[in-house]
């Protein structure tokens, strides 16, 4: 997975880059019962607790990486765990 600079992305930039036809994985770290709250169409469902399991899938991307929470929290210390 190529590095980058930037570790936050608004809402507004990730549509954006979907209407313009970007390929990105978007990853949602939340639980499964707050996805079925409200979710993202088109986005894979990691909960937190299981992205060590994921990892080697979540490296392997050529496309870049969207990882998303509720507050931000939870997405920030996974983006923390694939960069190191």
């Amino acid at each position: 997975m190529p590095a980058s600079s930037h570790v936050e992305i608004t809402p507004q930039d990730v549509k954006r880059r979907l209407d313009a036809g970007e390929k990105l994985r978007l990853i949602d770290v939340r639980e499964s019962f707050e996805v079925q709250q409200a979710s993202i169409a088109g986005a894979e469902v990691i909960p937190m607790r299981t992205v060590p399991k994921a990892l080697s899938a979540l490296e392997d991307e050529e496309n870049p990486l969207i990882v998303f929470c509720h507050h931000g929290m939870r997405s920030l210390q996974v983006v923390g765990w694939l960069r190191e």
